[in-house]
């Protein structure tokens, strides 16, 4: 029998023997042979199972891979399941900024839109400016000199004008409306052009009136007591007129804040 074979010759059961190379052990045969499991010898031979081993039995060996194992298998488990609570975490934080950028890009495209639309408007409110200071030139060239000249009669009859003085005042007053380009306004200048017209015609008709009661055949007309006070309420109503123009005219101005008060005439 070899060394690490017992000393009785017939290979008894596992169990633990007495070390053959160090009295003071005991070392676990398994049955085969010697293992490398030892332990303290006891006072008492006959008790197999030693107190103390410096090395695990086979069972013990037997549990430690499974127990390994389990560690192993726990190990993965954990391992996987913190892949997968980052790779969650990492989908909800794409989504997240993606949803993030979405709300970023459309208030940026809001506030684009915004501005086009605060630029187009600002770009047409020039335009319209722009159109309107063109119109009240336009406007002022073509009927200023009617006005003036019609400021004129109805200024010198507040402090008295004779039949030839009129006369004279409202010729020119009708040169200058006879110059009037009037497919070269626009319709509100027109609209004052028109108040201007009518009192130019009533200028004319107190001119007319006043010349026929002149030279009234019977000289039977007396200006003080028969035509004076149809050709006062005539003048007034032409002032009033060419007051309803002058303030119509003033409001073309883009220029100028527009006037309180009806226009209408």
């Amino acid at each position: 029998m070899s060394e690490n074979s017992p000393t009785n010759p017939e290979a008894p059961a596992a169990a633990w023997l007495p070390d053959p190379h160090d009295p003071t052990l005991l070392r676990y045969w398994d049955g085969a042979g010697w293992t490398g499991a030892t332990a303290p010898r006891q006072p008492s031979l006959d008790d197999p199972t030693p107190p103390t081993t410096t090395e695990s039995t086979p069972d013990q060996r037997t549990r430690r891979p499974r127990r390994r194992l389990v560690i192993a298998v726990l190990l993965a488990v954990t391992i996987a399941g913190t892949a997968i609570a980052g790779g969650v975490w990492k989908h909800r934080s794409d989504v997240a900024a993606a949803e993030a950028a979405a709300r970023k890009a459309a208030a940026a495209k809001e506030r684009r839109e915004a501005e086009e639309e605060q630029a187009a408007r600002e770009a047409a409110e020039r335009a319209r400016l722009q159109q309107a200071r063109a119109d009240y030139r336009g406007c002022t060239t073509q009927v200023g000199p009617l006005l003036d000249a019609l400021r004129r009669v109805d200024a010198r009859l507040d402090v008295g004008v004779s039949q030839s003085q009129l006369s004279s005042l409202v010729g020119a007053a009708s040169v200058a409306y006879d110059r009037v380009e009037f497919d070269r306004i626009d319709a509100e200048c027109a609209s004052a052009a028109e108040r201007m017209r009518v009192a130019l015609n009533a200028y004319i008709g107190t001119v007319s009136t006043w010349n026929d009661c002149i030279f009234d055949d019977t000289f039977s007309c007396d200006v003080d007591r028969d035509i004076l006070a149809g050709m006062r309420a005539k003048w007034s109503r032409a002032s009033g007129l060419i007051q309803r123009a002058d303030r119509l005219i003033d409001s073309l101005d883009p220029d100028r804040p527009a006037p309180t008060g009806s226009l209408a005439s």
